[in-house]
């Protein structure tokens, strides 16, 4: 028995021995490992940006810009692809929709320093050898041409575009992209303020009572879980993956006609077309793909027989006819604008000329022309002023010599993007539905995609050689010198590497519609319709802006009670007449970033607070770009003052001043410092000195624009001076009833009634002889000094001015009242 218990307690020492040797080999395999960065169970951070699309990155460059000014730590983005830059790179999409004044090349009136800093980093890994090519190219002529020195004015200016398309001004390789988001994050990665971790799919949120406090994440290449805790998430993914993971209330696909209102969801009666919401009923999305133009007479094909099993079901989709226009893959359509100009002639009529640019240069990601020097001039026939121009001249044609949109036919090396009608995905939704269903919806899409592709190459109709000759008519399409028919084109060769993929196709589809959080503020299509020049409705939470139509691409569910929205033919304010799709520039409010009830959470994407119809402008590249930039700052400033999103909103501007207010201005004042706009006028930019100043009395409506311009050089009238100071000092001096004595200030005038009456009854304007007010004579400093000195006391600019007895400038105003808007919403 004793020997029995020895062995026993042998037995039970080797095998605690053994235990603590294995344990401590484990213990040093975890530690090589944590050190590696290799497995990790948990992380804690700041702030965590679930999603690194457009708006996770500009999140990501607000906050860290922010960090150190208001002790945050440690920023985390989460991507799911291997790529950040959404839209931009994962999706393929380069050719960014951008508004007409960046087009323009205008950034600093229209868009984000930091948008448009994006823009010149790309711009800036082409300039050199572009500009080299300039020097070289046969295609300019001979010496400093006309045409030469346009070329190189191009490509030093803001308008440069390395893919010169017409769907888009700027547009790029997805690498470039890549490349230019790596270059502006690399010093906070540097820092240690940042952190990526790349291929993570949340699958959980973890929350607190209302308030998210984790998200849970599987490596889609590993499997492994990874739990990220953090004081503020922002939901930049691009379906807003985290709304239902958060319990977070949400829209998605058309709402009920009742629920919103919006025009285009009842019919010419009144009637509503909606009773009930389509949550299935979504925009199409999109995988794209890349094609390069090589040489005709090389054969890039693949066999037939490899098209994808369902082609022949999706043939009804492909087509180079697209809203009633047949478009040309290699030029324009300049038989279409002869032929109206010859009915124009006989008729006597004005019928506007088509504008049908090329299929190719549609969304063109590289422009050949302006890396390769030796491509020759493209001098076809052109349709212009109602002759056949076959003529031209380096120096008296300059623009028909450079790389141009508008005047060039596929050159070899071309690639171009393919984001057409024709292989958008319209018929299903990948949004709240089971995981297997998901991924065969997503094969069902490629293989729309794909098949595309063996359309261009197999079936597409081809240009007539002759480009008098109607492009319509079969007998007049060009041959193929592979193939020896008049269908196809086989030099088209698919460049799978341009994506990053397997099969070539975008890593990610092109998503045009998220779900979107029931926010404190829903913008609708109410806010947003006008004239497109026009400023739409004024929101005084405004943290960015944007401006694009209403853009849907329709869900086609295929069936006579689910149809998508149609948009009507009305007038508009100005009394021209378009479509209800028409959108005035528009302003990206706050509300609609914060959800009604989840705390610690912010979107920062396409998932703000929208309906369909207004998500279809705000989910642009531009807009989704601000809107990031504004949750990345918003987050900065709750975890500083240690608040939640919502009480940084007020529900009505007003005069008080209340906490909330006070900590909106702040949000507002640091975006704008950081050169964000977040008021349409057309000068005034970020480039001036008043930029910050005409922003502030412009939002807060103290002073008027003159129409879609401050004009800041412009002598302040009388009228103007009165009512900015009696809008200046709302909640602070209230006016009294007044009898007005001048015989000049118009009744009708209501605005302008009440700030004379205001100024009156304070003594203000008793430097006035007579009894005329003269609204419209520019008020001189010594007058505007006299007001402001009975009105505003402690304003330290005026003695700026009381030394000048000239004219006060409307920019100068605007500066001495951004003194007094700084002092009471106590910005720095």
């Amino acid at each position: 028995m004793v020997l029995f218990h020895q062995n026993r307690f042998g037995t039970v020492i080797n095998l605690l021995i053994f235990s603590i040797i294995i344990f401590c080999v484990c213990l040093i395999s975890c530690v090589s490992c944590s050190s590696n960065n290799t497995v990790k169970t948990q992380e804690d951070c700041d702030i965590l940006i679930v999603g690194g699309g457009i708006g996770g990155v500009a999140a990501a460059l607000q906050a860290c810009s922010m960090a150190e000014e208001h002790n945050i730590k440690k920023v985390i983005i989460t991507e799911e692809t291997f790529w950040l830059g959404g839209q931009y790179t994962s999706q393929g999409v380069t050719a960014s929709d951008d508004n007409g004044l960046i087009e323009q090349g205008r950034y600093y009136e229209a868009a984000s320093e930091l948008y448009y800093r994006f823009h010149e980093i790309i711009r800036d890994l082409y300039r050199p050898k572009a500009l080299e090519t300039a020097e070289k190219t046969v295609r300019t002529g001979t010496g400093n041409s006309e045409a030469r020195k346009a070329e190189k004015a191009w490509i030093q200016g803001t308008k440069f575009s390395p893919g010169n398309a017409w769907g888009s001004r700027m547009s790029f390789l997805p690498v470039d992209g890549v490349k230019a988001i790596d270059i502006m994050l690399e010093p906070y990665i540097k820092s240690g303020v940042l952190t990526i971790h790349y291929k993570m799919a949340p699958e959980q949120v973890i929350k607190d009572d209302d308030k998210v406090t984790a998200v849970t994440f599987r490596n889609t290449d590993t499997g492994e879980v990874f739990t990220i805790r953090a004081r503020m998430t922002l939901d930049a993914t691009e379906l807003g993956d985290l709304l239902p993971l958060s319990g977070t209330d949400y829209r998605v696909g058309i709402e009920a006609s009742s629920d919103t209102h919006e025009p285009s969801l009842f019919d010419e009666n009144g009637k509503e077309l909606y009773p009930e919401p389509l949550p299935e009923c979504t925009q199409a999305f999109t995988y794209t793909f890349a094609v390069e133009w090589r040489p005709e007479g090389e054969d890039n094909r693949l066999p037939w027989e490899d098209r994808p099993a369902d082609y022949e079901q999706n043939r009804y989709r492909f087509s180079m006819v697209d809203s009633n226009r047949w478009f040309l893959l290699t030029r324009w359509n300049d038989f279409s604008r002869a032929k109206i100009w010859e009915e124009n002639q006989k008729s006597g009529s004005n019928l506007p000329l088509t504008w049908i640019p090329s299929f190719w240069t549609y969304r063109r990601m590289m422009d050949a022309r302006i890396l390769n020097p030796d491509i020759k001039p493209d001098l076809f026939p052109r349709f212009i002023d109602g002759v056949w121009k076959t003529d031209f001249s380096p120096d008296k044609d300059p623009l028909y010599f450079i790389p141009n949109w508008q005047h060039n036919r596929p050159a070899v090396g071309d690639i171009i993007e393919v984001n057409w009608i024709s292989n958008d995905f319209a018929g299903e939704t990948i949004i709240d539905i089971p995981p297997e269903e998901r991924e065969q919806v997503l094969r069902r899409a490629k293989n729309l995609s794909l098949g595309f592709m063996f359309w261009l190459w197999y079936e597409a109709p081809r240009d007539p050689d002759d480009p008098k000759l109607d492009p319509v008519n079969e007998k007049n399409w060009s041959v193929d010198l592979v193939t020896g028919k008049n269908t196809g084109w086989s030099n088209l060769k698919f460049r799978a590497d341009v994506m990053g993929t397997e099969d070539g196709l975008s890593m990610y589809p092109y998503i045009r519609e998220a779900r979107r959080i029931k926010a404190l503020k829903t913008v609708r299509q109410q806010d947003l319709m006008g004239p497109r020049t026009s400023r739409a409705k004024l929101f005084q939470d405004t943290v960015g802006i944007g401006h694009y139509f209403l853009d849907i691409h329709r869900c086609d569910l295929h069936t006579d009670n689910k149809v998508d929205v149609n948009f009507k033919h009305i007038q508009l304010e100005d009394g021209s007449w378009g479509g209800e799709n028409s959108s005035g520039r528009f302003q990206i409010p706050y509300g609609s970033l914060v959800p009604k009830k989840t705390d610690n959470l912010i979107a920062a994407a396409k998932n703000i607070g929208l309906t369909r119809i207004a998500a279809a402008t705000y989910r642009l590249h531009p807009v989704e770009f601000q809107i990031g930039q504004a949750a990345g700052a918003a987050a900065v400033l709750c975890l500083a003052w240690n608040c939640q999103p919502r009480d940084i909103w007020v529900d009505t501007p007003g005069p008080e001043v209340v906490e909330a207010k006070k900590r909106l201005r702040y949000l507002q004042h640091e975006l704008l410092k950081t050169n964000v706009p977040l008021f349409w006028n057309e000068d005034c930019g970020w480039d001036t000195d008043y930029f910050e100043a005409v922003q502030w009395v412009s939002l807060l409506e103290i002073m008027k624009p003159h129409n879609r311009n401050f004009e800041p050089d412009v002598s302040l009238t009388r009228g103007e001076a009165v009512t900015a100071i009696a809008n200046l000092l709302r909640g602070k001096v209230e006016a009294t009833e007044c009898t007005i004595e001048f015989t000049d200030v118009p009744y009708s005038n209501r605005e302008l009634i009440a700030a004379v009456s205001l100024l009156l009854q304070q003594g203000a304007l008793d430097w006035i002889q007579g009894d005329l007010f003269e609204p419209d004579k520019p008020i001189r400093s010594d007058e505007f000094s006299e007001i402001m000195e009975i009105m505003l006391p402690d304003n330290k600019l005026t003695k700026i001015v009381t030394s000048d007895k000239g004219e006060i400038t409307r920019g100068q105003a605007a500066m001495i009242f951004y003194d007094e808007i700084k002092r009471k919403y106590g910005l720095k």
